[in-house]
């Protein structure tokens, strides 16, 4: 079985994902502007890892999970509830707004891409 390694959008997402496990693997393409460098480093690794797209539930979350899954072989997709990622003031949206709980629970609902062919 593969390590898990889980692409995110921001450094605050990683933060949140090191609370409930500090060796938890991951990578964070750094926002919408996702550089080709990050891009190849998941294609080259992803016979080493499994990698998992858990991106924030908005328009851009979904174009850079859209962006990233057509570069890969077989991804795997943790979608986030919104009503679940909106941020105290209610302004924002987005995975490091999730409660501790709710990611946990978000991280045992995997879903895996068909494979490309």
């Amino acid at each position: 079985m593969k390590q898990k390694l889980y692409v995110v959008e921001g450094t605050h997402d990683e933060t949140l994902l090191k609370q409930i496990d500090p060796n938890i693997k991951t990578v964070s393409v750094g926002g919408s502007q996702i550089k080709e460098d990050v891009i190849q480093f998941l294609k080259t690794y992803e016979d080493k890892f499994q990698i998992i797209l858990l991106l924030d539930p908005d328009y851009t979350g979904e174009q850079i999970r859209k962006r990233i899954a057509k570069h890969l072989v077989n991804p795997t997709h943790i979608f986030v509830q919104k009503h679940k990622a909106i941020s105290k003031n209610k302004k924002k949206i987005g995975v490091e707004h999730l409660s501790l709980e709710d990611l946990k629970t978000m991280l045992l609902h995997e879903v895996q891409e068909l494979p490309k062919k």
